[in-house]
This record gives C-alpha cells, structure tokens and sequence, in this order.
C-alpha cells in the first residue's frame, strides 16, 4: 500500500506538473500572440507612413508651388502609440478586457482618424478660387467710323482713328459660399466687378493754320456682375463655364474747353450704359496654363451726347464684346492674365432725327450719315492673387 499511495502522490505531482505545464505554454502562446499582433500593428504603421511619405513626395512633385503646410499630414504621436497592449504586464488580461481592447483599436483605425493621412489642399486655381483681386495695365486703341454719302464732300463727318493708349485695370470676383467645405449650388454664385481707366490719352486736332493741338481725352469702364460658375468634372485640368450679367458704363469724353477758335470738333463724346449678358469658357491645358475666352452682348440703355438731336439723334444701338486670355499660375495663388479685348458699339440712324445725321446737305429730311461703328480694340497683362 504503502507503495501504491507512493505513486498515486506521484501521479498527483506529475498532473499537478502537466497542469503548470499548460498554463506555462497557454501564457507563453498569448504572450507570442501579443507579440505578433503588436509587431503586424507596427509593420502596419510602417506602411501607412511609408504610404505618406510618398504621398508627399509625389504631390510636392506636383505641386512644388503649394504654400500649404504639408507637416501635419500624419500625426507622429498617434502612430507611435497606435498600440500599446503587446507588453508582458498584459499577458493575462481576460477575454473581456482583449474584446473591449480590440473593439477601441477598431476606432482607432476608422477612417476618420486622427491617425489617418491627412491630404493637404493644393494650389487654389482660378477655377476653385472663392475670392480672386487681378491689378495690371492696359493698352487700348480707339476708333469711331461713320458711314456717309460719297457726294458730302467736305461735309463728311470727321473720322476719329486713335492710336493705343495705355491705362490701368482692376478686376476681381467674389464667390462667398465657395470658401466652405460645402457642395451645394450656392458656392458657384459670386460678384464679379471690372475697372478700366486710359492714363495720358489725348486727342489731337488741326487749328486754322493746321497746327496740331492736344485735347485732353478719358477713356474709363466699369461693370458690376452676377455670375455662376459651372465647373466640369473634379480635375484642375477640366473646363469651366460661368454665365453672367452685369451692369455697365463706358464712356469716352474729349475736353472741348480749349479748342481754338473757328476749329469744331466734328467727334462727339459717347457715355454708354449698357446690360451684358454673357458666357466664358475656361480651358486648362494644363495644371498651370489655361485658355479663356468670353464674348457678351451689350444692351445699350444710354449712348450719350452722340444720340442728341443737335448730334447724330436717336438711332439704334446695339454692342457686342469679346475677351481672349491665357493665364499662367506662377505660383500657388498667383495668376499671370495676358489677353485681349475688343468692343463694338454700331449705329444706325434715323432720317431727321438729327443735326449732324441729316442735315449736312441742308435738307433735313435726307439721310447723309447712316450709321457709325464704334470700336474699342487693345491687350492687357495682370497679375492676381487667388484665395
């Protein structure tokens, strides 16, 4: 017996022992899962950085110009305590405690974490701009043909042919919704605003001996505008459309307080306001370089001294306008703008309506003078600052 309660106690310890064993070898395979599951959490971490690295890379390729801070894109200190369960205090949590563990490391991985790469904004183009200001100069010539009987003779009208005249020109647009992260139609609505002023522009005429003499001439336009912008697709290289209207006036006066004696100045002032409903298609060809190209027509409301009845009287008056561009993005909010610009404003006028339109032979009933065009042609360069 003695023998036998010798092995049962063995027995005992060597179940005892198999006991110990297992929980030995049950600690150390949790201890080994936790270890792999903090080194596959490491690697993933690895990866997401390397993944933004060279996200960085490649977008500081493209956008060398973009001013934006690039350094937040990953948060550091998220990533280097994504997981912080792997360590042998933890071992033996229990079930529970891995579930509530595992469930708060699924939060952390969603997407909208902090710890998830954060894309910086590029570059505002032109055509995701909510406020844009363009400062540059001008240079526009100005012409005013009549057309007439061959046989006026010396009761033609006076051609007026002027040469380039430089200026300055302001013009902005506003969209206010567009500053937001929103989607809606609201933020292609914006105010859009020109300013166009001639600098030492003068008109010159003959005297009685046929000595020239300078008359000091303006030149100035301005518009107010309504407009939305349509943009196409989600890409800097895709089209943009805007549609507008707009409240304008154009004028074009010659200072008469100094002409000389005997002289008349057969070129009456013109002062037009006009309504100008439009469209303008913008066409990249690239991130950096884009076509622009606008055309308008201009409701005349007003044309000034030249439709009085001791000038040319009332007549129809009609206009169109035109705009050609290329923009260059120098930099991040920086536009370069070169482009062109014409108007025209045609007349046509009525029998005895006035002075200077039908009466040049004598006969107030004739038509002398039918119609005139009226045509503003010239280029600028601006350089504008986009938000």
């Amino acid at each position: 017996r003695g023998d036998r309660d010798g092995e049962e106690w063995d027995d005992r310890d060597g179940r005892g022992d198999d006991e110990w064993d297992d929980r030995d070898d049950r600690a150390r395979r949790r201890s080994r899962r936790a270890d792999r599951r903090a080194a596959a959490e490491r690697a993933r971490s690895d990866d997401r950085d390397e993944d933004v690295r060279a996200d960085r890379r490649d977008d500081d390729a493209d956008d060398a110009w973009d001013d934006d801070d690039a350094d937040d894109a990953w948060d550091d200190d998220d990533a280097d305590d994504a997981w912080d369960d792997g360590g042998d205090d933890d071992e033996f949590d229990d079930r529970a405690g891995r579930r509530r563990d595992d469930e708060w490391d699924d939060r952390d991985r969603a997407p909208d974490d902090d710890r998830q790469p954060r894309r910086h904004r590029r570059g505002v183009t032109a055509r995701t701009a909510a406020v844009s200001l363009h400062v540059g100069a001008s240079a526009i010539g100005r012409s005013l043909l009549f057309t007439y009987r061959p046989d006026l003779m010396d009761q033609a009208p006076s051609q007026y042919k002027g040469a380039f005249a430089p200026g300055v020109v302001v013009s902005g647009a506003v969209y206010p919704l567009a500053a937001g992260d929103g989607d809606g139609a609201g933020k292609n609505l914006g105010v859009l605003f020109d300013i166009e002023r001639s600098i030492g522009l003068s008109s010159q005429i003959a005297d009685a001996e046929m000595n020239p003499v300078k008359l000091p001439t303006q030149r100035q336009r301005w518009g107010v505008h309504v407009a939305y912008r349509h943009n196409f697709g989600s890409k800097d290289t895709h089209p943009s459309l805007i549609a507008s209207v707009g409240y304008n006036k154009l004028s074009f006066t010659i200072d008469k307080t100094n002409v000389p004696d005997g002289v008349v100045v057969d070129v009456p002032d013109v002062a037009y306001t006009y309504v100008d409903p439009g469209l303008a298609l913008r066409l990249p060809l690239s991130r950096r370089i884009a076509l622009a190209a606008e055309g308008k027509f201009m409701a005349i409301v007003k044309a000034g001294q030249i439709v009085e009845p001791d000038q040319y009287g009332k007549s129809k008056v009609t206009g169109v306008s035109g705009d050609v561009a290329v923009e260059v993005q120098a930099a991040a909010h920086w536009l370069v703008r070169l482009g062109g610009t014409v108007t025209a404003v045609g007349y046509a006028f009525q029998p005895g309506a006035g002075k200077l339109s039908s009466g040049r032979d004598g006969d107030l009933n004739s038509l002398d003078v039918g119609g005139a065009m009226d045509r503003y042609l010239g280029g600028y360069v601006t350089l504008g600052y986009l938000y």
